[in-house]
């Protein structure tokens, strides 16, 4: 499935991934959020202000902040396998 999902655009990506699981490194702290189909549905408290957000809002908000984000786990589920 990763090699199908290299080759689509990233809003075609995004379909694919239901759950994220994002580790958000600053200066001052290491913390992560949980997202479930493009929402942020659990966060460290420090993160707090992106519960609720899509991920695009919360990308805007770790960058925003000069803080770096990578993507820890992803769960892929393939559409034929119906919802979570």
């Amino acid at each position: 499935m990763r090699h199908v999902l290299a080759e689509v655009g990233r809003s075609e990506r995004t379909r694919f991934m239901d759950e994220l699981l994002v580790r958000v490194t600053a200066p001052h702290f290491v913390a992560g959020f949980g997202s479930r189909r493009g929402v942020v549905a659990t966060a460290a408290p420090i993160l707090r202000k992106a519960l609720g957000t899509t991920d695009d809002e919360a990308r805007a908000i770790i960058k925003q902040n000069g803080w770096k984000a990578s993507i820890v786990r992803s769960y892929v589920r393939r559409p034929d396998q119906g919802p979570a």
